[in-house]
């Protein structure tokens, strides 16, 4: 197994949380870019777990949103998000008297498949809908500001690993006052 992210800290509290010395190492980009991160993991019991949950080589387009016990869900989100989502924040209505401060969470993926499943389980969890748009050559599902404050709460209620340049989008809204 081999995780290649730009945030080193994330990933030395993903090696810790595994239990894991392998090395990580730092391959240095050139500006504006970032540094990357790489941890590779050779496990056979690792390998087969994840091949019996559904993950594959090549998984973009053909990944099926996973069967996941509802007390893991909120994590299982929240690591989704942190690999392959964002999160927006910025004014909506500019050219009006009065610009209102908006957050818009986002999650992205090459199967439409997948995203259909997360969006009907966080309708099923929360009650919140998002709207699913094709983009370039992905999907996304997205979530307007209320939506992404229930999401907030939900994913970061317990919140163990996560980046934390994302929840810092979500305090920042907080903080401005912008939530009753």
């Amino acid at each position: 197994m081999e995780l290649q992210i730009t945030d080193g800290l994330l990933l030395r509290n993903i090696r810790h949380t595994l239990g894991s010395n392998h090395k990580i190492s730092i391959h240095s980009m050139p500006a504006p870019q970032n540094s990357i991160y790489r941890i590779q993991i050779g496990s056979k019991i690792m390998f087969h777990d994840l091949r019996a949950l559904g993950l594959s080589q090549h998984k973009a387009r053909t990944i099926k949103f996973p069967s996941v016990p509802i007390q893991y869900l909120p994590e299982f989100t929240r690591g989704y998000f942190d690999g392959d989502g964002y999160v927006w924040l910025g004014y909506v209505h500019k050219n009006r008297r009065t610009k209102t401060l908006a957050l818009r969470v986002v999650f992205t993926s090459c199967s439409k498949v997948f995203l259909k499943g997360l969006q009907k389980v966080l309708d099923e969890k929360l009650g919140i809908s998002g709207s699913l748009t094709h983009y370039s050559q992905a999907y996304r599902l997205i979530y307007s500001t209320k939506p992404s404050l229930l999401l907030y709460r939900f994913m970061y209620n317990n919140p163990g690993i996560h980046l934390y340049r994302k929840k810092k989008i979500f305090d920042k809204y907080i903080k401005k006052g912008s939530v009753a």
